[in-house]
């Protein structure tokens, strides 16, 4: 089981959502772990070059500090325990994401469509809200990225790593983790046409950021195997 695969199966319980098959959506997400593995890398490069939230859409750097930056010194100085703890924050959040897509809007998934396949478009696009693509109430988007952002925090507060008050960047990378998990569903999913792919390029700037770029060695291997 994957690390991915893991924190849908953490973040199940708390789901408030009826008749969810939880066994269904881990199946259908077990084979996206390599992008989320290579986020969580990302996201945690002390130097920053790596961070796929510093990226948008079009190689336009956001103004979002990732969660490195964000935690600064305290992660630096902590024991290799609490930075699997901040891996795993993240990868609850997006788990939230898919979970909630999965659980909201009904879809097929294309089992052909491989990580590495999604990886070009979802990588550089994950940062676009829900309702853009229509199949979202913005009432219901709201709710994603409060819940994402809610559990990045309580995820961080329980390594030591955050203060209990939340904080605006913490709140902002649950929103983008959050929509990482919904935009990498989306992508597997009927409701995105593999013909809307074949305009896809990969934006400027973002040529250091290919599916085979990321040390995967932190997050268990190439295959995000938990430790």
């Amino acid at each position: 089981m994957n690390r991915f695969e893991q924190a849908m199966r953490r973040v199940a319980p708390d789901l408030t959502v009826d008749d969810v098959d939880i066994d269904a959506l881990v199946l259908d997400g077990a084979p996206m772990g390599p992008c989320i593995d290579r986020l969580v890398v990302g996201e945690l490069d002390p130097t920053g070059r790596m961070a796929l939230s510093r990226h948008g859409i079009l190689g336009v750097r956001l103004k979002v500090r990732d969660l490195a930056e964000v935690l600064g010194t305290r992660l630096q100085s902590a024991p290799e325990a609490s930075r699997a703890d901040a891996e795993d924050a993240i990868y609850g959040a997006v788990a939230w994401g898919y979970i909630l897509f999965g659980a909201t809007i009904d879809t097929e998934i294309l089992r052909d469509r491989t990580a590495e396949w999604v990886w070009h478009v979802w990588a550089s696009h994950f940062r676009e809200d829900p309702d853009k693509h229509g199949l979202l109430p913005a009432k219901e988007v709201a709710a994603l990225h409060r819940i994402a952002g809610k559990s990045l925090h309580e995820d961080l507060v329980a390594a030591g790593l955050a203060r209990k008050r939340i904080k605006l960047h913490e709140r902002v990378l649950g929103r983008l983790y959050g929509n990482a998990g919904w935009y990498l569903r989306l992508c597997q999913s009927s409701n995105f046409p593999a013909s809307t792919w074949d305009d896809v390029v990969q934006p400027p700037g973002t040529e250091h950021l290919g599916f085979s770029d990321f040390d995967l060695s932190s997050t268990g291997g190439p295959d995000g195997q938990a430790h």
